[in-house]
């Protein structure tokens, strides 16, 4: 599982400084080409295509208009769910930079992530509202 961890500990690294600079190709690549979204309230099944990275490059701008300047990851928990398929919990810590100091948001995430050749996610499962969060922690207004 060492090995493992490693892998997916790069893999999640990498996500986040892609997601950092707004690399939307790199972003999308660290999706299977359809995946699932499951949160309390909603159940999307996102296709990655032409679409999804129109509306990545949305949001990465409104980040960069946050100030987003850093995305940090670290791998909480890693279970086996069946040959070639883990669940990720994941740590993530963004900065945003602001006049006097800057702020820090922090979430958790559960990932399955398919782990024949490349990692790929295919279902992502945000353990909090992430607008909730941004909020929570001074990024959005109240």
């Amino acid at each position: 599982m060492d090995a493992t961890r490693e892998r997916l500990a790069r893999f999640f690294t990498d996500y986040a400084k892609a997601t950092a600079r707004g690399d939307v190709d790199e972003v999308a690549a660290a999706y299977s080409s359809t995946y699932l979204e499951s949160t309390p309230t909603s159940l999307v099944a996102w296709q990655v295509d032409d679409e999804y990275r129109s509306g990545l490059r949305d949001q990465a701008e409104s980040m960069r208009g946050l100030g987003l300047s850093e995305a940090q990851t670290a791998v909480e928990a890693i279970s086996e769910l069946a040959p070639g398929h883990v669940s990720v919990r994941v740590a993530w810590t963004l900065t945003f930079d602001r006049p006097h100091a800057p702020i820090t948001s922090s979430f958790e995430i559960t990932y399955v992530v398919r782990m024949v050749d490349d990692p790929q996610i295919v279902l992502y499962v945000p353990h909090e509202d992430e607008t909730a969060v941004m909020r929570r922690d001074g990024v959005l207004p109240s």
